[in-house]
């Protein structure tokens, strides 16, 4: 009987220290995890605004080319009689060539004069265009449209001279000349017969 509790004794002192002798069982540590993208959002593309776009050019006027020098023009104010048609270019330059013209006497084909209406978007374009057309030899003309002046240049090598007749009306400039040559050595209109053809020939630009 001793014997028996000894052992069932010895027994129960093993595993006692079996236990305290018994490492825990190690706890895993908590894997962390991933954090949440909180990234912001991608931002939303930006709406399209419209571009600032220039403004759209004015349309060109319609001009009737027939009546604004017409042959009863240079008649009336340089007694001649003259036809006058549209030349080649006429519709092909643009708005600098609005109406492009020349004058031929009665029956006749080499012309003896010239005229024409060119057209600028805005008065101020019209205004530069001028600035730089005319020359030192202008001379400005009071009382015809926005502003006038005439200019007579001679090329002396070629034995030419040349007259112009020029008046800006708003956004048109209108062109009068011939030249005085060999070939046309009596123009139909004087530079001051040039003059009044303008005058009477402006008042029809729009």
């Amino acid at each position: 009987m001793r014997v028996a509790l000894l052992v069932l004794v010895v027994a129960f002192g093993c595993s006692k220290k079996a236990e305290q002798k018994q490492e825990p069982t190690p706890v895993q540590p908590e894997v962390a995890k991933p954090a949440e993208d909180k990234s912001a959002e991608s931002p939303k593309p930006a709406e399209d605004k419209p571009a600032n776009k220039p403004p759209e050019p004015a349309a060109t006027p319609k001009v009737d080319c027939a009546t604004i020098v017409t042959p009863e023009d240079v008649q009336k104010a340089c007694n001649a009689k003259v036809e006058i048609g549209p030349t080649m270019h006429e519709g092909k330059l643009g708005k600098l060539g609005v109406c492009n013209r020349s004058i031929t006497e009665a029956g006749k084909k080499f012309p003896i004069a010239q005229w024409g209406v060119s057209w600028h978007d805005t008065a101020t374009g019209a205004e530069n265009w001028v600035k730089l057309e005319k020359s030192a030899e202008a001379k400005e003309v009071a009382g015809i449209g926005d502003f006038a002046w005439t200019r007579v240049h001679e090329v002396k090598d070629l034995k030419v001279v040349d007259y112009d007749v020029g008046v800006r009306k708003g956004a048109m400039v209108l062109k009068l000349g011939f030249s005085q040559s060999r070939m046309n050595k009596k123009p139909p209109c004087t530079l001051d017969q040039l003059v009044e053809v303008a005058r009477i020939a402006v008042a029809r630009l729009p």
